[in-house]
């Protein structure tokens, strides 16, 4: 079975799971957060944009393919999905970076429970 397709969500889980860490030490750690979201955002876009094949490199990805005993179906509309969730997301960060920042309240909880929410 081929996990790289698998990929941009194992990228944003990743990353949504260090999240709460940074919280943990102090208010001056908090402001690295909606960067490192819209990092993982913006690398796990760049993976769709190569498998959707916008971006053209052969890394031996295959669509149509079914996973998990066909649970999991990636095609190319699927593929197009998620990349358009990853971007509005990518919009929602960026865009709740100066809210979040004023009330400093559950920020790594916020952008974890974003970033989750869009795999």
């Amino acid at each position: 079975m081929n996990y790289m397709t698998l990929l941009p969500e194992m990228v944003i889980v990743a990353v949504a799971l260090i999240l709460p860490v940074f919280t943990l030490y102090g208010k001056e750690n908090t402001r690295i957060l909606p960067y490192l979201s819209a990092g993982a955002l913006g690398v796990a876009m760049l993976i769709l944009a190569i498998f959707i094949g916008i971006i053209p490199l052969d890394i031996g990805v295959t669509v149509p393919k079914t996973m998990f005993g066909g649970m999991l179906v990636l095609d190319g509309f699927s593929l197009f999905l998620q990349l358009i969730f990853a971007m509005v997301s990518f919009f929602v960060v960026m865009a709740s970076a100066t809210y979040i920042k004023e009330h400093e309240r559950n920020q790594g909880e916020y952008y974890t429970l974003l970033l989750l929410a869009t795999t």
